[in-house]
């Protein structure tokens, strides 16, 4: 029984290359299931993530294992570089899709100083405005992990333009 279908996908484009490191999209499988109050810690890497979340809730939050309300991130994120833990929800399956980020790519892709983004997660529609849920729509419309990850580098290929 395979819980999470993950693709990870080597970065194809050269002129992507120095802003993403690698790109990943994942899919609940047959035996996934809801686990209410379920959490995950997430370790700090100091890296840069760009998130979509495509099924499921969004992405909810919490400061530490008794932040017992937490906040709402929504669908589309940035993941700024962390010197710190955080913890999320993970107590129902979701597809999303996602890249590991360069260090300095802040400016040319969010056009925000990475300081600015650094210890916190950011809403993408406060960086890119309504194209950010124009992407999450054209990557939900993708019906295989393949084609989502085709799109998405489409789409950071388009931003960097």
């Amino acid at each position: 029984m395979r819980i999470m279908q993950l693709m990870r996908a080597p970065v194809r484009s050269a002129r992507l290359r120095p802003f993403v490191r690698s790109l990943w999209a994942s899919q609940p499988g047959p035996g996934a299931t809801v686990r209410p109050g379920a959490r995950e810690h997430v370790l700090p890497t100091g890296a840069m993530h760009l998130v979509f979340r495509l099924s499921g809730p969004p992405l909810h939050l919490f400061r530490d294992a008794h932040d017992l309300d937490g906040q709402s991130v929504g669908y589309a994120l940035v993941g700024g570089p962390r010197e710190r833990f955080y913890v999320r929800d993970v107590s129902q399956p979701c597809a999303s899709v996602g890249a590991l980020l360069h260090p300095g790519v802040a400016l040319p892709l969010f056009d925000a100083p990475e300081d600015a983004l650094a210890g916190r997660h950011t809403p993408l529609a406060e960086l890119w405005g309504a194209s950010a849920q124009l992407a999450l729509e054209r990557l939900q419309e993708a019906r295989s992990l393949g084609a989502r990850l085709d799109i998405f580098e489409a789409l950071l290929l388009d931003r960097l333009a």
